[in-house]
């Protein structure tokens, strides 16, 4: 099964998000039932962090912290990394890596990613309380964007978020708007739920199974507004 896949749907009303993209995170089952919880948590936390939509997320809560999203690395990454290209290349995280790893050391870095990401949450409801972070305002520009770290080399977007384009049936501007849908296991484990769950709230990120979403998707046909699939990354089959 493809990790991501884009959906660009055509719908009667601009209510309706112009692209939804699907994001399989597969490996929490398959990892767990391999090589535990926290691996798992590890590699599932950082293609979720590879995503730009999320990124984006992170982008417009940075000024709220003091710029500390913006320098956040993970954990494994050396102190004192002063090369740009070394930092990227610490940051790169595998299944391979981490089985070179003490467990000790990996559980230790999936709990700083659970304290990371459970900060990011509360730090995004905060906001939004305060009425000064909406999911739905416009978001950082792209270059902002780009001076956070790269967690990871992903696939590239099709179209910027807010980018105009024109309507095929009235030639008349209107706005791109893209929704970001996270697919989990249908056995997640309860470790991963209290980690995932929060932040994909936060960030008004869908959260499905993969059960639920197998049964949408092969309902798409009868849905009122039509789907089209423009891209799918295979990374092997579940």
């Amino acid at each position: 099964m493809g990790d991501t896949q884009w959906l660009q749907m055509n719908p009667s009303t601009g209510s309706l998000p112009s692209e939804i993209k699907f994001l399989h995170l597969g490996m929490l089952h398959e990892v767990t039932s391999s090589h535990g919880e926290a691996p798992a948590l590890i590699l599932a936390v950082m293609k979720l962090l590879g995503q730009e939509e999320v990124w984006q997320k992170f982008a417009a809560l940075d000024g709220f912290c003091d710029g500390l999203l913006s320098r956040w690395e993970p954990p494994w990454v050396p102190e004192g990394l002063e090369d740009a290209e070394d930092r990227r290349a610490a940051r790169h995280m595998s299944l391979e890596r981490l089985e070179g790893e003490e467990e000790r050391t990996v559980h230790d870095w999936a709990m700083a990613l659970d304290g990371f990401l459970s900060f990011v949450a509360n730090l995004a409801v905060a906001a939004r309380v305060q009425h000064a972070f909406e999911a739905d305002a416009p978001l950082a520009p792209l270059g902002q964007v780009a001076q956070m770290p790269q967690m990871q080399t992903g696939e590239a977007l099709q179209a910027s978020d807010g980018e105009t384009v024109s309507s095929p049936s009235t030639d008349q501007p209107v706005v791109a708007v893209k929704a970001l849908v996270v697919v989990v296991p249908d056995q997640l484990a309860d470790w991963h739920l209290e980690v995932l769950g929060p932040l994909l709230r936060a960030f008004k990120i869908f959260m499905l199974s993969e059960k639920a979403w197998q049964t949408d998707f092969d309902g798409a046909s009868s849905v009122p507004f039509s789907v089209e699939a423009i891209s799918r990354k295979l990374s092997g089959s579940s």
